[in-house]
């Protein structure tokens, strides 16, 4: 049986539908970041200030700077360099010799682009089916009907148009992945989830001086926010911490990077999967990080050969986040 079907093999239906779910797609996205971009309030950071005052002998009364004495501006010296050294080591250890044995795609890039439309464009509708239902007649357990069942939905969806345009069984889908952790793994994902976090937490610190309201994703935070009791914690967890990690995982690593690297270079394939994880997640703001925190979960993968590496990177990072949430509300 033929893996995939041939570009030719499509109907006029396939490419109207495709052509309406691209138009769809980029409206949202370009709607979506301007919403955004307009809730983003800048200011001038104090240590700007501060620097200007000094230049121009103008009074240096307005806000007093974090590192004035010389005590505290050691220690900041001294963690920058503990900071870079071991950024340095994880880095030199993680990044050696990668390879790559995943079974490759046979899907063209019309296929590739048509999965990835037609997901979305459904995801979508779900997104806004849900808080419709949800807002008119349920309006009671907001983490289980506007995140755990709409990600379910979204989930099975995407799989099912997978293995269509793959035209695979659901047993040959799951064998082209490793599921498989070897020794020292263990150890593996706490070292890339502690890069990964000290890259974002790099980028918070560089842009966050210069935002004073910034949350791209205020409503999804709302609701994991409102997480008080196990009814509500579990189904966030669920969503955010099991089934968000695996689904994009197979998605933007399992398929679109090894697509990729069949027909690129390894380190242009890494970040195109990278910049193509940030952009789908539609977050303005956090976007340069994104790609880097994409770009750090794809490089696992090729290095580790599992999918369960990268899956279990990026659940332990959306639990850690879900829980600083829960922690601030």
């Amino acid at each position: 049986m033929p893996e995939s079907l041939p570009t030719g093999g499509r109907s006029l239906i396939f490419y109207i539908c495709l052509g309406l779910a691209t138009l769809i797609s980029i409206l949202s996205f370009v709607g979506i970041f301007i919403a955004q971009w307009k809730m983003i309030d800048f200011q001038v950071p104090s240590w700007f200030l501060e620097i200007n005052s000094s230049r121009y002998n103008l009074p240096a009364n307005t806000i007093e700077p974090i590192f004035a004495t010389l005590g505290s501006r050691i220690m900041l010296g001294f963690v920058l360099l503990i900071g870079f050294v071991s950024f340095y080591i994880v880095v030199k250890q993680q990044f050696q010799a990668p390879r790559f044995t995943q079974k490759p795609w046979n899907m063209n890039f019309i296929t590739l682009f048509a999965f990835f439309m037609f997901w979305f464009v459904i995801f979508l509708g779900i997104s806004f089916g849900s808080n419709r239902i949800y807002s008119k007649w349920i309006n009671i357990q907001a983490p289980l009907f506007l995140i755990l069942i709409p990600y379910i939905l979204h989930t099975v969806w995407g799989i099912l148009i997978l293995l269509r345009f793959e035209n695979i069984s659901w047993s040959i889908f799951i064998k082209r992945f490793s599921f498989k952790l070897n020794s020292g793994d263990g150890l593996k994902i706490f070292q890339i989830f502690f890069l990964a976090m000290i890259i974002i937490l790099a980028y918070s610190a560089s842009i966050n001086p210069f935002l004073k309201n910034a949350d791209a994703q205020a409503r999804l935070h709302e609701i994991l926010g409102q997480s008080k009791s196990w009814k509500q914690i579990v189904p966030s967890l669920l969503a955010v911490g099991i089934l968000a990690p695996l689904f994009e995982e197979i998605v933007f690593r399992g398929v679109l990077l090894t697509w990729l690297r069949q027909r690129i270079r390894l380190e242009l394939a890494v970040l195109i999967s990278g910049i193509v994880f940030a952009f789908f997640h539609m977050e303005l703001v956090v976007f340069p990080a994104l790609v880097l925190l994409g770009c750090v979960l794809a490089w696992s993968y090729v290095i580790s050969e599992s999918i369960l590496i990268p899956i279990c990177i990026h659940a332990l990072w959306n639990t850690t986040a879900f829980l600083s949430q829960l922690i601030r509300s």
